[in-house]
């Protein structure tokens, strides 16, 4: 499968997940419902971050906040695809993917898996 094609499928998932909560969808979410101390209450995407969260596809950093004025890295944006695509940490194989990929980190599973389906490709 090109790369191309896997990158729009990913971008179409994110778009579908994101444009799910906002078009229509039946749940109504607690802006507090995520627990994000910098996601203040009534603000325009609180209901997208908490619906994403409870779909699993968003977790925030370890410090417990979003951080949505921040740049998001290539770590998080793998996280956010796999999690889209409904993919398990338990089924990837970690391979040394990158040399600045580390092994045992927390996004080392997430890079791996970007690596072999073709979503990033390093630099050349």
């Amino acid at each position: 499968m090109s790369k191309k094609i896997v990158a729009l499928f990913f971008a179409a998932v994110l778009l579908f997940t994101v444009s799910y909560g906002v078009l229509g969808a039946d749940e109504t979410y607690n802006t507090a419902a995520a627990g994000f101390t910098d996601v203040p209450a009534g603000i325009w995407y609180g209901d997208d971050v908490n619906m994403l969260v409870e779909k699993g596809i968003l977790q925030g950093r370890e410090s417990g906040l979003f951080y949505p004025n921040s740049n998001i890295t290539r770590a998080e944006l793998t996280a956010i695809f796999m999690r889209a695509a409904g993919v398990k940490e338990s089924d990837v194989e970690v391979t040394a993917s990158f040399s600045d990929v580390p092994a045992g980190e927390w996004y080392s599973t997430y890079i791996s898996w970007a690596k072999a389906t073709g979503v990033v490709d390093g630099y050349k």
